[in-house]
């Protein structure tokens, strides 16, 4: 069997779609070629393994997802007197208040960056950067001002572009001079991908009474019941039957609720249903989705997305590579300082929660980082080592260094980085992460090592 599919998409031309027009073969044909040239992008079947929708920002794979990043951050931003005398642990200065790992989507070249806060500190200088995680080289723009945008000058807003994709580094970097004796809270942060939408209706149309389309029931094993069509039905002039049009039009009708999630032309009832592999609706925990959920559930090639679970800053440092507190603490920024470990033994120094999306687990697509803050020369990949847990076994990694980035009071790099991939998972569940970090060898002091940010996505 030759099966009838589009090399590429075809479509129909105006002429044979007018009023009264006579429906050619090749109309029939180009529909149902389309229509499995659809199926075979939606699931990656049939070895069809380009132009799968991924949503990477590619022509013709799927619209960009624009997913945002929040934080709570919930923080008083000032300065209880300072360390004495220049470059020291809680001084005052160029100060990174954020600073962490971020996940820039296929696609994504152009974010809006909010902070949203209480008080108008004076001449703080805030400014919003990402650096590249292996050699701390520009991405997009740089060093752009945080500007208020607001009457009562409490939102601080920058647009970032030129991005591109990849485990990147942002910043917001501030002057902390003028913040002694200052009270600036910080609410939270937000990262949104910026791109003008067109005006339109967004919400589905709502369900009918009955349902008037037709939609053909998937077996247990199947997303859609596709028909395939033999090549050889358009080999000659013969006539067509109306089974091709019909069974085109069910293979239509069942994408067509696969790929929006909502009943075929509005229909009472969905025929595609969230199952427990069996085909008994499960919309809980599912084994299996017949939604186009990039799952791989029920597709074994179904193309996979790129996504990003959670992006957090911890506290600030500072740009020379000191603490921005002393290692009591009694002086500095008491409310922001990033955290540490106090003792020579593997400890979990921050646990968030975070749902995760019911991708598959056989082969993990899952990532993480953790950004550390050094004022050492010997942090290290043999003295220190990170690690995440996401509800499966820990992911750990020994740090290194950021090369290019500040150099700090030990003559080493300030910023030191681990990466993982592959890390278990619990899929449709909110799991609770926690990242920890380990003096793994050598002699152990306390703040030499702080954590500033953990990142954790999905890249297929």
């Amino acid at each position: 069997m030759a099966r009838e599919k589009s090399s590429a998409f075809e479509g129909a031309s105006q002429y044979d779609v007018d009023v009264d027009a006579l429906t050619h073969t090749r109309v029939i044909q180009s529909i149902i070629g389309d229509v499995a040239l659809v199926h075979d992008r939606i699931s990656g079947q049939n070895a069809h393994g380009a132009d799968v929708i991924t949503h990477d920002g590619t022509a013709g794979r799927g619209s960009l997802l624009g997913v945002p990043n929040n934080q709570w951050i919930g923080a008083n931003l000032s300065c209880a007197g300072a360390a004495a005398g220049a470059a020291k642990n809680g001084d005052t200065g160029t100060t990174w208040i954020i600073a962490k790992p971020y996940w820039i989507a296929g696609g994504e070249t152009e974010v809006v960056v909010e902070l949203h806060t209480q008080g108008t500190p004076r001449r703080i200088e805030p400014v919003a950067y990402f650096k590249s995680s292996t050699t701390y080289a520009d991405v997009g723009d740089v060093r752009v001002p945080m500007e208020r945008v607001d009457v009562a000058g409490t939102v601080l807003r920058c647009t970032i572009r030129g991005l591109t994709s990849a485990l990147r580094l942002f910043f917001i970097e501030v002057q902390t001079d003028e913040l002694i004796g200052q009270d600036w809270f910080v609410d939270s942060l937000t990262i949104t991908p910026q791109r003008q939408r067109a005006a339109g209706q967004n919400a589905p149309p709502p369900r009918r009474a009955t349902n008037d389309y037709g939609v053909t029931i998937p077996s247990a094993t199947q997303g859609v019941a596709h028909v395939d069509f033999d090549a050889s039905w358009f080999a000659d002039s013969a006539a067509l039957d109306g089974y091709l049009l019909a069974f085109a039009n069910r293979n239509i009708n069942g994408l067509e609720e696969c790929m929006r999630g909502w009943p075929c032309g509005g229909n009472l009832d969905y025929v595609h249903v969230d199952h427990d592999g069996a085909g008994a609706a499960d919309d809980v925990d599912p084994a299996r989705s017949r939604f186009m959920a990039h799952t791989r559930s029920l597709w074994a090639a179904e193309p996979e997305l790129e996504w990003q679970i959670i992006s957090e800053g911890y506290g600030a440092f500072l740009v020379n590579g000191y603490m921005v507190v002393d290692h009591t603490p009694t002086v500095g920024m008491l409310e922001w300082f990033a955290p540490y470990i106090t003792d020579q033994v593997a400890t979990t120094i921050r646990k968030v929660q975070a749902a995760m999306p019911d991708f598959q687990t056989g082969s993990s697509r899952l990532k993480w980082a953790i950004l550390c803050g050094s004022n050492a020369t010997n942090v290290n990949a043999a003295t220190w080592t990170a690690a995440a847990n996401a509800g499966g076994a820990d992911g750990s990694l020994a740090v290194a260094a950021v090369s290019g980035s500040p150099t700090n009071p030990g003559g080493g790099n300030a910023l030191q980085l681990a990466t993982g991939s592959a890390l278990a998972f619990t899929a449709d569940s909110v799991v609770q992460i926690a990242i920890s970090l380990d003096r793994s060898a050598g002699v152990f002091t306390a703040g030499e090592n702080v954590l500033l940010g953990f990142c954790l996505y999905f890249d297929p």
